[in-house]
């Protein structure tokens, strides 16, 4: 099969989510992608599944750092690859001489990338971090509660992580794109930190420049969670004109008061409204609720878990899930690659066994 990425080649040297995820999505779309795991295995490989997650369509060597002869042959490698993306300190980097300044001369094709929590040359760079400590400082845990009321949480999923993947394989495509027109490579840096608190770009415009974003505006209601018959839904009818197709759709003499059509009105009685809409709501399930309020022209989101994502008609029309062979366990459910190419489609293969690769790169020196 002829992919996009056909071709590139990626040495992986990174140990965390973000860019084992980055690595792989490269993989999906056919790089060629050598992940280098210290002797006793990525830590990951302590969850079979999970490996497989981040892992597929990869290829495995080992490699000592501590050990001089294979850190020279991992060195003497470095040139038949386009792309070095790494997740360690710095420091260790530098003590490898594998950061981006020891290896340019030798290497001036080499596209090197490196993800960090907090960047480099900072007062913060040296301060460890979890998915969920970036989530607090970056202003996640805060953002995503109704303005700032109640106890703050974290949300359950390495957000944080996939985004600054994303945020890590778009310059580097650019990168190498740039190698294609000089043949020169250079660095490219993510740090975690800043990738959690680019999501929050409307967030902080809104801090800032609030009285010119809404000069003239009033948010009024009704908007929130709902129970229907047999779940909750989340409304969003604040806004002319989705108050306006909300009335044409529920018929309640309290809802169609005149005085709630200035949105002022509407906010300083939100309970009120979302009272009468969950009355209302609460006669179908959630299905005919998203016929009638998709036919009224009102998005409306239905609050699912697992179970119920996964079973979800549009996930498996879509083939959003995929099986992929697990070591030992046979083949398992895993979402797919969201990215879809017509002509060169993302392939699904399973993870590498544990230094599988490593007579063809680390004896051979292919690439």
């Amino acid at each position: 099969m002829d992919q996009a990425l056909n071709g590139y080649s990626v040495l992986d040297l990174t140990t965390t989510i973000a860019g084992a995820f980055g690595t792989m999505f490269m993989a999906d779309l056919g790089a060629t992608v050598v992940k280098a795991e210290r002797p006793d295995g990525d830590p990951m490989r302590q969850n079979d599944a999970l490996f497989t997650a981040y892992n597929r369509n990869k290829k495995s060597i080992t490699v000592d750092l501590e050990d001089a002869s294979e850190l020279e042959k991992l060195k003497s490698i470095l040139g038949n690859f386009d792309v070095m993306i790494d997740d360690l300190p710095e420091e260790i980097m530098k003590k490898y001489g594998l950061d981006d300044a020891s290896i340019r001369e030798a290497c001036p094709g080499l596209v090197t990338v490196s993800i960090s929590n907090y960047g480099k040359g900072n007062s913060y760079s040296a301060r460890p971090a979890f998915e969920e400590t970036l989530q607090a400082e970056s202003g996640l845990s805060f953002s995503i509660m109704d303005l700032g009321k109640g106890d703050p949480y974290t949300i359950d999923i390495p957000v944080v992580e996939a985004t600054s993947a994303y945020y890590a394989v778009a310059p580097l495509l650019a990168a190498l794109h740039e190698k294609n027109k000089t043949g020169k490579g250079q660095h490219v840096e993510i740090n975690k930190y800043f990738a959690a608190t680019s999501m929050l770009h409307f967030n902080l415009m809104y801090y800032k420049y609030m009285d010119i974003l809404y000069a003239g505006q009033v948010t009024g209601a009704p908007a929130g969670f709902a129970r229907t018959k047999d779940g909750i839904v989340l409304l969003m009818s604040e806004r002319e004109p989705m108050w306006t197709r909300t009335l044409n759709l529920i018929e309640d003499p309290i809802l169609h008061d005149p005085k709630f059509s200035d949105p002022a009105v509407r906010k300083a009685n939100a309970d009120l409204l979302m009272e009468r809409i969950e009355a209302w709501l609460a006669q179908y399930t959630s299905r005919e609720v998203d016929v009638l309020f998709t036919k009224a022209g009102i998005p409306i989101g239905f609050v699912r878990n697992i179970d119920e994502l996964a079973e979800d008609p549009h996930v498996h029309a879509r083939d959003s899930i995929v099986e992929i062979e697990v070591e030992g366990q046979g083949k398992m459910p895993f979402f797919a690659n969201p990215v879809r190419l017509a002509d060169s489609p993302a392939k699904y293969e399973r993870a590498p066994r544990l230094g599988e690769n490593n007579a063809e790169y680390l004896e051979g020196g292919a690439k």
